[in-house]
């Protein structure tokens, strides 16, 4: 009964799942957003870096926080092949290493100056709910960064409730 019981536990914690963004559904319109389409283009590959990086399906909080970078880089360009690819390849395979050799800061650089950019008009409600979500999987990723020590805490956007799975089903 003890080893059943040990078993059990013992896979319950080893199991990793990967739940990739909702299909169909939509965190922002693109139009919102005052990006030029080129930018919004790069705002979705800089995403998509991000969602690379080496401790991209550690840990629950972190697999959720690739599934929120993959489902904003598919808000920007929902065409975007590698994106799809990508969640469907973390869905398949959620403890392989998506270790890809490449430097993130000029990805994370690029990501802060979108999010002062949003928020520099704070009129604009839109702006800074979408800055918001960009910061939410950040909190997770680089929770040390300038951008998030220098913001208040605060909840994350509810936008994800049905986009991405809550962070026990990871």
């Amino acid at each position: 009964m003890r080893l059943l019981l040990l078993i059990l536990l013992t896979t319950s914690t080893l199991r990793a799942d990967f739940i990739p963004p909702t299909r169909g559904l939509v965190l922002f319109r693109r139009d919102a957003l005052e990006l030029d389409a080129d930018r919004q283009l790069l705002l979705a590959q800089n995403l998509l870096i991000l969602a690379r990086r080496a401790n991209a399906l550690e840990n629950p909080a972190q697999r959720r926080a690739t599934a929120q970078c993959l489902a904003l880089a598919l808000s920007l360009n929902p065409n975007a092949k590698a994106t799809r690819k990508l969640a469907l390849s973390f869905q398949k395979n959620p403890t392989q290493n998506p270790l890809f050799p490449t430097d993130h800061e000029f990805p994370l650089r690029h990501l802060v100056k979108v999010i002062l950019f949003l928020l520099a008009d704070p009129s604009n409600a839109e702006h800074r709910e979408i800055a918001q979500l960009i910061i939410d999987p950040l909190t997770v990723i680089v929770p040390d960064h300038d951008i998030i020590l220098a913001r208040p805490k605060a909840d994350e956007s509810p936008r994800w409730e049905n986009m991405i799975a809550p962070l026990n089903a990871f």
